[in-house]
């Protein structure tokens, strides 16, 4: 993400961002390894992708990243850090699919099949796993842009739009999924969900930013923290009557109002208490290095079947627990920190070979060297 020009204060501000980031990305892994309706997943659940959308519009108040830069820059530069990573990754991960399942000794028209599902939703940003949050962000970033270009009385309404059209954007998708063939609701849905997740995207940007202008007024450390706190606990309170969330297939529960603010709530109350937390000098370098990798952790966890492989090995060596019980969590702990060593090698090797797939692109300085 572009970040801009950066002083003191805005360098400060991106390692609890970055760290609040590192926080997104593990509830993400968590909620892709628990399969247990437990009172920890259905709060993290109601605000782990929001997070992320969240902090992109905060950041781009924070340094005012869509007044400087115009509108082919701003696509420019939001296109090669999200959207070239999207083509690189679903390459990787059809590529990885259709070998597997041939490896599988699947037959060949159902391994045809899969790569051309694969390839749809790839095209029609749809996106295959988790690979959608990746097209969802670029396209909600532009809708915002959109959204800064007009007149500041049409903001406020336009502000309120995106909830009206994903909540109708739901229930037409629900009512496809009922009535139509399998092929044919893939047909349709599949950038139908690229638009209404896109929306979803929007609302929370806008959301993020508002949050920060309003934050920017009250600059009282303590004060901000105990916000964040206070947040934090309404929004643990409020999970238990949200029910089944899913923002990839556009659910958003049996309680739109909840799933809404909570997404806020749950999102500023994690930046404010890890802001304190920096201000304190207290050490985040794990949560750190994570959100600063998220994008790799979150495009390769599940389509390279890296979520997959360590849960069937720890499997092996642990009799898992099925039920919410306080082993349960410790195995969950140990699957997820294993998984995050095999991410780092990933993670590395990305780095150091493929920097394409982190949105960068290596150039020949002039004395010969390369640079990024």
């Amino acid at each position: 993400m572009a970040t801009g020009d950066t002083s003191q204060v805005s360098m400060e501000r991106k390692q609890y961002l970055d760290a609040a980031k590192g926080v997104g990305i593990n509830m993400i892994i968590f909620g892709h390894i628990t399969t247990v309706g437990n009172p920890v997943d259905n709060w993290i659940g109601i605000f782990k992708i929001s997070i992320f959308f969240i902090i992109s519009g905060y950041l781009m108040a924070m340094n005012h990243t869509a007044e400087k830069y115009t509108a082919a820059e701003f696509l420019k530069r939001h296109g090669r850090s999200l959207m070239l990573p999207y083509i690189g990754y679903s390459i990787i991960s059809i590529a990885y699919v259709f070998l597997r399942n041939l490896f599988l000794n699947r037959t060949l028209y159902s391994a045809w099949r899969k790569l051309l599902d694969m390839g749809y939703a790839s095209l029609t940003l749809r996106g295959y796993s988790t690979l959608w949050f990746l097209p969802c962000l670029f396209l909600g970033q532009l809708l915002f842009l959109l959204w800064l270009k007009t007149p500041k009385v049409c903001r406020i309404v336009l502000f309120f739009l995106p909830i009206v059209i994903t909540q109708v954007l739901e229930k037409v998708i629900l009512s496809w999924k009922a009535s139509l063939s399998s092929t044919t609701f893939k047909l349709i849905s599949y950038p139908t969900l690229t638009i209404s997740r896109s929306i979803l995207a929007l609302w929370f940007i806008l959301a993020g930013y508002l949050c920060f202008m309003i934050l920017e007024k009250w600059q009282v450390p303590l004060g901000r923290f105990l916000v964040g706190l206070a947040a934090t606990f309404l929004t643990m309170f409020l999970s238990r009557y949200k029910g089944n969330t899913d923002i990839n297939n556009l659910y958003v529960g049996k309680h739109p109002e909840i799933f809404y603010l909570c997404g806020i709530l749950g999102a500023i109350g994690v930046i404010l208490i890890l802001e304190y937390l920096e201000h304190c000098r207290v050490p985040m370098n794990f949560l750190i290095w994570c959100g600063v990798h998220s994008l790799t952790i979150m495009a390769t966890h599940v389509p390279l079947g890296f979520k997959a492989l360590v849960i069937r090995g720890f499997s092996h060596v642990y009799a898992l627990e099925k039920a919410a019980t306080a082993k349960y969590y410790l195995e969950v702990i140990g699957i997820q920190a294993h998984l995050l060593m095999l991410e780092c090698g990933v993670v590395q090797i990305v780095h150091q070979c493929f920097p394409f797939l982190e949105g960068k692109i290596r150039r020949k300085n002039t004395a010969g060297n390369t640079g990024k």
